[in-house]
C-alpha cells in the first residue's frame, strides 16, 4: 500500500441555494487509488457548525444537504473531504469543497427605528427633508435593496419619500392654518424593481404622525372705525376718541398671534397717544385740551405680532376736530393781475385755466366754492367756472377783431355757518393771434453715432432745429419757443434730451454687444410747460391687400407706428408682418408714396432718431469649447482638413477679426510607428481655425496627439484651448443611421454627441456626415449616416468597433430617449471586417506562399487525371471497334447471330429490354487487349479485321472468364473459321 487514494479535481466548487430541501445533492467526490483492491472512505472535515449542514455518504461520495442552510449565516461553507483506504497503514487525500450559498428573498424588511412622531415647520421648502426613515433586510443583492414608498391617501399630495434612501420629504406647501397634523403610511419593500408585479417582494408597513409648527406667516389684521372720527374741540381728554382692533390667524399658543399697537407717525401734530388694553385691542386718547385745535388729524398705527421675525400691519386713522368758521379762502393759483393768453380760433368748452383757493378752516368751513363777479361790460359772460374745480372754460366765441382783452374777477366763498367768508382774484384774458402750423421737421431720420462704454455727458449731439410758418405778431409775445421731447425709445433711460437747447447726450452707458443701435422718437412743440405722453404703439396686425408688383401698404392712425415689410413679387394678395420695434415707422393724417420700398403716414412734428452705437475692442475672443477633440483615420491624405476651432468675439469688424495659433509642441502619447513624422505633424490655418495634417498617415500607426492652441484678435486679448487629435483605422469608426436630413442633424449634433459622451464615459468625437445610401446604391436623402468613434477618457486609447456597439447595448435603456428624440435607425461598423484577426506582413506573404503551392499541386492531379481518363477512354474505343467477322451475306447475318456481336444488340442498353433490367455489360475487350493482333494502329478503322485463325488463336485463351457471355463463345459453337471470312461492321458504335 505504496499509493494514495487521488481525487479526480484538487477542489471542488458548487453554489446552492439556502433553505434547500434536506437531502437535496450538491455534488459527487471521486478518488482513485492505484493499488489493487483497496476500498476508499470518504469523511467531512471542518468547523462543526458547517460539517453538520452537509451529509456524505462515505462509500460513494456523494454529497447532500443535511440540514437547513440560512444565506444570513454562511455565504461560503469552506469543508475539506478526505479520502482514506484500506490499506495497512492506511493512507489519505484531501480536497477542498467550496460551496457558494445563493441568497433567497426568505428576510422581511424591518424599520430600525421606532420613532414616529415628526415636526416640519409650515412653508418649508418644496424638497426639505424631514427625517430620514431607515429599513434594514437581512438578505443582501436586490432581496436586500429596499425601496421606500408612501401612501398618497395619507399624505394628501403634500409629503413624499425618497425610494432609495428613505429621506421624508415635503412635496408640496404646508399650510398650518389648513391642517396641523398629518398621519402618513410609510411603506417598506425588498426586491421591488424586480418581483413587485411576481409576488415576491415582502415589505414592513409604519404609521408616522407629522405636526406641523406655526411659523410667523400671517400678518395681524386691523379693525379701524371707518371715515373720519369726528369730535368736537371741547372732548373730555379722560374719554378715548376710538378703539381699534387686529387679529391673527396663527397660533394663538405662541407669539405669533399676540399683537401690540403703537402710533408711528402723526399727520398734524403729536396731541393723541394709544393705550394697550389687552393682546389686540387699544385706545386712542388725546394728551391736551382740543380747544382752538380744530382740524383733520391721520394716525399711522402699527399693529405688530410678537413673533420672530414679527409682522406688521399699518392703517390710518383719522380724527376731525371740528372748529368755528374764522378763516377766508386764499388763492394760490394763479397770482392776482395774471395775464392769460387765449388763442381766437379755441372752440366752446376749451378750458383756460383753473384757479385755487384754500381755507384754512375745517370741514365745511373750508369747503370752497368759486363764481364770477359781475362787471360794467360784461365780458365774463364769454366764460363759464366750474364752481367746485375752479376751472374756467370758454363760453362763447372769441373775436380778436371785436375785442383783444377781458378783465375777470374771481370770487372764491367757503361755506361757514353762519357767515360765510370770501376772496377775489383779478385775472387779464388776451385774444392771442392762431399758431396755424406746427413745428415742422424738414427730415424724417436723424442719425447719430454714441461710443459704446463712453462716461455720461462725454460725447453730445445738437438736433437741427425745425421751422415755424406762422406769422409773429409783434404786438403778442415774442416768438414761441420750440421744445424737444423724446416720446419713444429711451424706456431704459439711456439718453437725455434737453427740451430747450435740443442737445441729445448719454446719461447711462452703452453697450454695443448688449443692443447695437437704438430709435428714438422725438417730438417738438411749443408747449414747454406740459411735457407730452409717451406714444402708445399698438401691435402690428396683420392686414390682406391687393397691390401690383413691389407696392407694399400700411394702415395706420395719427397716434400709432405700424410695422411694414418688403412683399415678394408676384403676388396679388400680401401680409403685412410683426417687425421690431425699431422697424415702426411714423404716422400722419395724410398718406405719402415714396420710390422706395416703404409706403406710411407721418407726422411732421416727429422725427426718428437711429442712434449707432459705435463698436470698441472690449471682448476677447473666447473659444466655444475648452477641448477640441478629433479623429484622423490612417486612410486620410497628406493636406486634408479634418476639423476646424471655433471662437466667438462679440465685437465688430476689424475688433472682432481673430487669428489662430499653435503654441508649444505637438506631444504623442501612446504611439506606433509615429518616430519619424514631420515636424509638426499638424498645421493651425491663422485666419479660419482649420487644422491640417501635415504628415503621410500609414498603416500601423497608432497613438494620439495632443497640444494647444491660442485665438487673439487686433488688440492683443486671448484665450487658450486643448486639442486632442486621435489615429484610428477606418474599422474603428461606428456609423449610427438616423432619419434626419444631413442640415437638421448638423444643427443638433452637439446635443447628440454631448447626450452619448455621458451615457458612455467616452470621449465622442464626429468624424462625418454623409446622406444615407441605400443596400442597392439609391440615396435616401431623409436619412444621414454619422460616423463616429469613441476614445477611452482613462487611457485615451480608441475603441474598438464590437466594444463600442457593445457599450451601446448596455446602456440602451439610458440611450432610449436620445434614440427616439434624434430617429436613429441602426448602429453599426462603417465597414465591413473581413478579418477577425490582425495579420502582420509577414504571416500574410507565408500564407499567400502556403496557397499557391497547394492550388498548383491541385492542378497537376487534376491534368494526371484527365490524362489517364483520356487513355482508358481511348483503349474502350479501339475494343469497341472490332467488329469485322463475316461477309454481308453469310450465313452468320441469315441465322441471326449478329445480334450477339458486341454493339449491335439494340437492348444493350440498361432499360431498354422489358424482361433484362439491367444494362448489357460489354466489356470483355478488356481482358483480351494483350491477344488481339493484325491492329495497324490506335487510328485505323479500316484495317481492324479479324481472320479465322485470329479468331481461333484468340478464342483459345487460358484465361477465359466463363461467366461472360459473348460473341467468341458463339461463334466457336455455331460456326468454323471459313465463315467469318468478311467484314462485320458495327451497327451502333
Amino acid at each position: 500500500n505504496d499509493n494514495s487514494p487521488r481525487f479526480q479535481k484538487s477542489f471542488y466548487k458548487r453554489s446552492v441555494a439556502e433553505n434547500s430541501p434536506i437531502g437535496s445533492p450538491v455534488l459527487n467526490v471521486f478518488a482513485n487509488d492505484i493499488d489493487k483492491n483497496k476500498t476508499i472512505r470518504y469523511t467531512l472535515e471542518g468547523p462543526k457548525e458547517i460539517t453538520r449542514l452537509l451529509h456524505l455518504d462515505t462509500e460513494s461520495g456523494e454529497i447532500v444537504i443535511a440540514n437547513k442552510i440560512d444565506y444570513e449565516i454562511f455565504q461560503w461553507l469552506n469543508v475539506t473531504v478526505r479520502a482514506t483506504d484500506s490499506g495497512y497503514p492506511s493512507r489519505s487525500s484531501l480536497t477542498e469543497l467550496i460551496i457558494r450559498v445563493i441568497d433567497e428573498n426568505d428576510n422581511n424588511p424591518y424599520f430600525s427605528s421606532d420613532a414616529t412622531n415628526f415636526t416640519v415647520y409650515e412653508n418649508s421648502p418644496i424638497g426639505f427633508k424631514i427625517a430620514s426613515l431607515q429599513a434594514q433586510d437581512a438578505d443582501t443583492g436586490s432581496f436586500g435593496k429596499i425601496t421606500y414608498l408612501i401612501d398618497r391617501m395619507s399624505s394628501n399630495g403634500k409629503f413624499s419619500i425618497d425610494p432609495e434612501s428613505g429621506d421624508l420629504l415635503v412635496a408640496d406647501y404646508l399650510d398650518r392654518e389648513a391642517k396641523q397634523m398629518y398621519m402618513l403610511v410609510i411603506e417598506a419593500w425588498d426586491n421591488y424593481q424586480f418581483g413587485y408585479l411576481s409576488g415576491e417582494s415582502r415589505n414592513a408597513f409604519k404609521q408616522i404622525f407629522v405636526s406641523i409648527l406655526d411659523e410667523n406667516d400671517n400678518t395681524p389684521v386691523m379693525t379701524v372705525p371707518e371715515g373720519c372720527a369726528q369730535v368736537t374741540e371741547f372732548h373730555n381728554i379722560r374719554e378715548p376718541l376710538m378703539e381699534i382692533k387686529a387679529t391673527d390667524i396663527d397660533d394663538s399658543e405662541t407669539g405669533n398671534a399676540q399683537i401690540e399697537f403703537e402710533i408711528v407717525e402723526t399727520i398734524g401734530t403729536n396731541i393723541f397717544y394709544l393705550k394697550q388694553i389687552a393682546s389686540g385691542k387699544a385706545e386712542i386718547y388725546s394728551n391736551q385740551s382740543l380747544n382752538n385745535l380744530y382740524g383733520n388729524y391721520s394716525l399711522l398705527i402699527t399693529a405688530r405680532d410678537k413673533g420672530v421675525p414679527s409682522n406688521a400691519v399699518s392703517e390710518k386713522v383719522d380724527i376731525c376736530v371740528l372748529d368755528f368758521n374764522d378763516h377766508a379762502p386764499n388763492f394760490i393759483f394763479p397770482s392776482n393781475d395774471s395775464i392769460i393768453h387765449v388763442p381766437e380760433n379755441a372752440t366752446v368748452g376749451t378750458s383756460i385755466i383753473q384757479v385755487k383757493a384754500i381755507d384754512s378752516d375745517i370741514g365745511p368751513n373750508a369747503a370752497v366754492m368759486y363764481r364770477f363777479k359781475p362787471d360794467p361790460v360784461g365780458g365774463y359772460r364769454s366764460f363759464s367756472i366750474d364752481e367746485y374745480s375752479g376751472v374756467i372754460t370758454l363760453k362763447l366765441l372769441l373775436d380778436r377783431e371785436r375785442q383783444k382783452k377781458y378783465e375777470l374777477r374771481v370770487e372764491a366763498y367757503d361755506q361757514g355757518i353762519p357767515t360765510p367768508l370770501s376772496a377775489d382774484l383779478d385775472l387779464s384774458i388776451h385774444v392771442k393771434n392762431v399758431n396755424d402750423y406746427e413745428p415742422k421737421f424738414l427730415i424724417e431720420e436723424i442719425t447719430v453715432n454714441f461710443t459704446e462704454h463712453s462716461k455720461p455727458g462725454m460725447e453730445y449731439k445738437k438736433l437741427p432745429d425745425t421751422i415755424d410758418r406762422d406769422e409773429v405778431d409783434y404786438f403778442d409775445d415774442t416768438p414761441t419757443l420750440v421744445c424737444y421731447f423724446i416720446v419713444h425709445g429711451n424706456e431704459e433711460g439711456h439718453f437725455q434730451l434737453d427740451k430747450r437747447s435740443h442737445i441729445l447726450t448719454v446719461v447711462r452707458e452703452l453697450d454695443r454687444e448688449k443692443k447695437s443701435n437704438h430709435t428714438l422718437i422725438v417730438k417738438a412743440s411749443e408747449n414747454c410747460i406740459n411735457t407730452p405722453e409717451n406714444l402708445a404703439l399698438s401691435q402690428p396686425r396683420a392686414i390682406a391687400v391687393k397691390s401690383s408688383e413691389n407696392d407694399v401698404y400700411q394702415i395706420a392712425s395719427q397716434t400709432h407706428f405700424v410695422s411694414v415689410q418688403n412683399f415678394e413679387t408676384n403676388q396679388t394678395v400680401k401680409n403685412v408682418q410683426q417687425m421690431q420695434l425699431n422697424e415702426y415707422h411714423s404716422s400722419k393724417a395724410v398718406a405719402e408714396k415714396y420710390s422706395s420700398d416703404f409706403f406710411y403716414q407721418r407726422e411732421s412734428t416727429l422725427v426718428r432718431v437711429l442712434i449707432y452705437v459705435q463698436d470698441i475692442n472690449d471682448n476677447p475672443p473666447v473659444f466655444t469649447q475648452k477641448i477640441f477633440t478629433g479623429g484622423v483615420t490612417t486612410s486620410t491624405t497628406f493636406g486634408t482638413q479634418f476639423m476646424k476651432l471655433t471662437a466667438v468675439d462679440h465685437d465688430e469688424g476689424t475688433h472682432a477679426q481673430m487669428s489662430f495659433y499653435q503654441i508649444g509642441e505637438v506631444k504623442q502619447s501612446l504611439d506606433e510607428g509615429l518616430d519619424h513624422l514631420r515636424k509638426p505633424p499638424f498645421l493651425v490655418d491663422r485666419d479660419t481655425g482649420a487644422i491640417q495634417i501635415n504628415f503621410d498617415p500609414q498603416k500601423g500607426m497608432k497613438g494620439y496627439f495632443d497640444f494647444k492652441v491660442m485665438v487673439n484678435d487686433s488688440a492683443g486679448h486671448r484665450d487658450d484651448a486643448h486639442v486632442f487629435i486621435y489615429l484610428l483605422r477606418e474599422d474603428q469608426r461606428v456609423k449610427f443611421v438616423l432619419r434626419l436630413q444631413p442640415v437638421e442633424m448638423r444643427e443638433k449634433i452637439n446635443i447628440f454627441r454631448d447626450a452619448l459622451s455621458d451615457v458612455s464615459s467616452c470621449i465622442v468625437n464626429v468624424d462625418d456626415f454623409r446622406v444615407h445610401e441605400n443596400r442597392d446604391g439609391s440615396i435616401d436623402k431623409t436619412k444621414t449616416d454619422v460616423y463616429i468613434h469613441l476614445v477611452n477618457r482613462k487611457d485615451n486609447s480608441i475603441l474598438d468597433v464590437s466594444d463600442v456597439l457593445k457599450l451601446l447595448d448596455e446602456n440602451v435603456e439610458m440611450l432610449n430617449e436620445l434614440f427616439k428624440e434624434f430617429n436613429v435607425l441602426d448602429t453599426q461598423a462603417s465597414e465591413a471586417s473581413f478579418f477577425t484577426v490582425d495579420l502582420s506582413g509577414g504571416s500574410v506573404f507565408v500564407w499567400l506562399v502556403i496557397s499557391n503551392i497547394f492550388i498548383g499541386a491541385l492542378l497537376i492531379v487534376i491534368l494526371a487525371l484527365c490524362v489517364s481518363q483520356r487513355s482508358k477512354y481511348r483503349r474502350q474505343l479501339r475494343a469497341a471497334r472490332v467488329a469485322n467477322y463475316a461477309a454481308a451475306h453469310s450465313d452468320l447475318v441469315t441465322k441471326g447471330l449478329l445480334s450477339s456481336v458486341p454493339n449491335t444488340n439494340k437492348h444493350s442498353i440498361e432499360g431498354s429490354n422489358p424482361i433484362w433490367l439491367k444494362a448489357y455489360e460489354n466489356e470483355w475487350f478488356k481482358n483480351d487487349e494483350g491477344h488481339v493482333k493484325n491492329i495497324s494502329g490506335p487510328e485505323s478503322l479500316e484495317e481492324n479485321i479479324i481472320s479465322a485463325d485470329d479468331l481461333t488463336k484468340t478464342l483459345n485463351f487460358d484465361r477465359f472468364d466463363a461467366k461472360q457471355y459473348n460473341l467468341y463463345s458463339q461463334v466457336d459453337k455455331f460456326t468454323n473459321k471459313n465463315i467469318l471470312t468478311n467484314k462485320l461492321e458495327t451497327t451502333e458504335l
